[in-house]
């Protein structure tokens, strides 16, 4: 049983590391391949004498400094060193006004600690990597205008709650994608628990514990 159990954290983290590679091939595709390529198609107009030079080259540099933006930002969402360095609460906070402000998304976020924060670096990591891969669901999948993201600390335990008013889905006959399986394998890596709670029209809660005492 234990090597059926490592087996599969082993596949998960197999799936998890293709999703992303996954993901930033369609990040530089969709976001950067577009602005470079839009930006090289001014700078040619400029060259060729077919529109005002510029005007060609202001947009040409407005749009290169977008794609600059977009590689900083994909590359500080990979970055590991950044929930390393800092406290869970801050990069959280940081992760959460990011996603806000590129999605035109309301986000609240509640901390409430009753002991030292946490430094536990696999747990920072999992929670901190479980929330960024829900806000991404949130935003491809829920519709939602609002959501409410919650961290508690305790002695022996940290929860995290993320409850949004999007429209929901039938737990029952949806199976669990990718993105949901490998939060799913985050938290129980680390003995913890893990549920998503939803219905159609009725917004969706993601709830994750990991004891502290464990590690």
């Amino acid at each position: 049983e234990l090597m059926e159990q490592q087996r599969g954290l082993t596949t998960a983290v197999i799936a998890a590391q293709e999703q992303e590679r996954s993901q930033i091939s369609q990040e530089l595709h969709d976001n950067v391949n577009q602005l470079l390529t839009a930006a090289k198609l001014y700078a040619g107009l400029g060259r060729d004498g077919a529109g005002e030079a510029t005007e060609m080259m202001g947009k040409s540099i407005t749009l290169i400094q977008t794609a600059i933006d977009e590689i900083r930002k994909l590359s500080r969402q990979l970055s590991v060193s950044l929930v390393s360095t800092t406290a869970l609460e801050e990069a959280m906070r940081e992760l959460i006004e990011t996603v806000a402000a590129s999605n035109q998304l309301a986000i609240t976020f509640h901390n409430e600690s009753f002991t030292t924060p946490c430094r536990n670096e696999p747990i920072k990591l999992a929670v901190y990597r479980i929330l960024q891969e829900h806000l991404t669901n949130v935003v491809k999948h829920a519709e939602a205008k609002q959501v409410e993201v919650s961290l508690l600390q305790g002695q022996d335990k940290l929860t995290l709650v993320v409850v949004d008013d999007g429209k929901g889905f039938d737990t029952t006959k949806k199976a669990e994608g990718i993105g949901l399986r490998n939060m799913r394998s985050r938290a129980e890596s680390l003995m913890g628990i893990f549920s998503i709670d939803s219905q159609p029209g009725k917004g969706t809660t993601l709830f994750v514990q990991l004891p502290l005492h464990r590690l």
